[in-house]
């Protein structure tokens, strides 16, 4: 890839949420903050500018304006793009930020598994996604039970502004998932999980593969997602991702 690629996924992160997010600007800093849910991962604050100096009078106006909405204050960033970031949040009383490998793929790296165990199909159904989410609840280690409305109404507000959801069934239940949501030159991959019981199998790089593929058909440039660790990370390098960054990600308690 001979461009600016950390560049263009940053341009991607900004635009992305500014389409349905309040937008609130913060010094050098912009807090995209969900309009209904106070689900802490709904709601986030991104550097826009070249940090430089001190930069404890804008991390006060953004927790002051997550404060405002009632929402947990709640940081994503791409290292890389703003490495002064994570020491002036440590000085701030953030927690230690979680670490998430930033991946993107060239079309001629992509391998499919051409022997997959589960079907994969494309899905827009209201009900095939409730049940996905409620799988991707379990995948992630949260109760099914704590699925609520705006789980769902979430993914559905997505498809309508052009995400693309993977359902993968066994034996004719659904047992994993995932979306990419294109914009632009780019399409992030998200959501990727599969039934604890089924794991290990090669799903989750299946539907991987499968997002990526119909991201390149549909003329994306580039796939990218953030692996939730070191592990998962191998699973979409044997897809056909390579590491291109360092995906970061704080947030204050949220308060009881």
């Amino acid at each position: 890839m001979n461009f600016n690629l950390l560049s263009l996924l940053d341009d991607y992160l900004h635009a992305m949420p500014a389409i349905d997010r309040d937008v609130v600007e913060a010094g050098p800093f912009r807090c995209y903050l969900h309009r209904e849910s106070n689900f802490p991962f709904f709601s986030y604050a991104r550097p826009v500018s070249p940090l430089s100096g001190d930069l404890q009078a804008g991390i006060a106006a953004v927790r002051q304006a997550f404060h405002d909405r009632g929402r947990v204050c709640r940081w994503e960033w791409v290292d890389e793009v703003a490495p002064e970031l994570a020491p002036a949040l440590s000085t701030a009383k953030f927690p230690i930020p979680m670490l998430n490998p930033l991946m993107a793929m060239e079309p001629e790296r992509l391998r499919l598994d051409e022997e997959c165990v589960a079907d994969l199909t494309f899905e827009e159904d209201p009900g095939a996604l409730a049940e996905m989410a409620q799988v991707q609840r379990q995948a992630f280690g949260i109760e099914p039970a704590d699925l609520q409305d705006e789980d769902v109404g979430e993914l559905l507000r997505l498809v309508k502004r052009g995400a693309r959801v993977v359902v993968a069934r066994v034996d004719g239940t659904i047992m994993g998932g995932g979306l990419h949501i294109p914009l632009g030159e780019a399409s992030e991959l998200a959501g990727i999980g599969v039934h604890p019981e089924h794991q290990g199998r090669g799903i989750g790089g299946s539907i991987t593969g499968a997002l990526a593929l119909d991201a390149f058909q549909r003329g994306c440039r580039v796939p990218f997602l953030t692996a939730g660790d070191e592990t998962i990370a191998r699973v979409y390098a044997r897809v056909g991702f390579r590491l291109v960054g360092t995906g970061l990600a704080t947030m204050d308690a949220p308060q009881l």
